[in-house]
């Protein structure tokens, strides 16, 4: 399953916006974070890095941050509502 995760400059950690997404569904997720944030503000730029990665720069032209799709996004955590499985010896 697929996730789009954002990162600022400040070097925090990355933050997971939309998990447990087929490809297609997170490619819309990106398009429409960029989408988003560049509405905010119209003298901010998106500049494609890949298809589904794009780095993000602020009104004044200086770096914010990165934002992408990972497709093969293995489980950080359970996402809600999914079963726990116990391991026994």
């Amino acid at each position: 399953m697929a996730s789009v995760w954002f990162e600022t400059k400040n070097g925090g950690a990355p933050v997971k916006l939309a998990g447990n997404l087929s490809p297609k569904a997170a490619a819309a997720g990106f398009d429409d974070f960029v989408k988003r944030y560049l509405a905010e503000k119209p003298t901010r730029k998106a500049v494609p890095y890949h298809r589904l990665e794009a780095l993000l720069f602020d009104s004044k032209g200086a770096l914010f941050g990165l934002v992408w799709v990972e497709l093969m996004s293995p489980p950080s955590a359970p996402e809600p509502g999914q079963p726990k499985r116990e391991i026994t010896t």
